[in-house]
């Protein structure tokens, strides 16, 4: 279910963070991929460039990253991009055509969309309703404390 998608994300990111010295089965480069779309989510990013930051075929990347993360990566992607549009949206008074740009998105209609099956509603509700003096992120209808792994900052940036 696509309201489950922020959940399965911040999961499979503390797996990697808390087993960083794991090698995930089948393919132990995943870990290097989900680091490369925590930092160049904001490029147009392709199956295909993904799996070659895996050195895998496109196919064997596909099943190995769905393996280790439990989403596939343009799931994963969307729902990082998505994170980051959350922050924008608090914390600043960027339109979201220039969100959707500084995301990685081609325009608003994408993250418009993207935006309303992750989170539950639009970009403009979610900045309307959202509850600035506590910083807390809304996803699939509930107020959440924003997450935090120890050590680490999740998604970098």
């Amino acid at each position: 279910h696509v309201s489950t998608l922020i959940i399965r994300m911040l999961d499979a990111h503390y797996r990697l963070v808390l087993n960083q010295q794991r090698t995930f089965e089948p393919g132990g480069n995943i870990p290097r991929t989900v680091r490369y779309i925590d930092e160049h989510y904001d490029l147009p990013l392709t199956l295909d460039q993904l799996a070659q930051t895996a050195y895998l075929s496109k196919f064997y990347f596909l099943r190995a990253f769905r393996k280790s993360m439990g989403m596939t990566p343009m799931d994963y992607l969307s729902a990082v991009r998505v994170h980051h549009a959350q922050n924008l949206l608090l914390t600043t008074g960027l339109t979201v055509e220039e969100i959707a740009l500084r995301t990685g998105y081609s325009g608003s209609k994408n993250l418009i969309r993207q935006f309303s099956q992750i989170v539950g509603m639009t970009p403009g509700q979610y900045r309307k309703n959202a509850d600035f003096h506590n910083r807390r992120f809304y996803y699939a209808g509930k107020f959440m404390q924003d997450f935090s792994v120890p050590g680490a900052e999740f998604p970098p940036g």
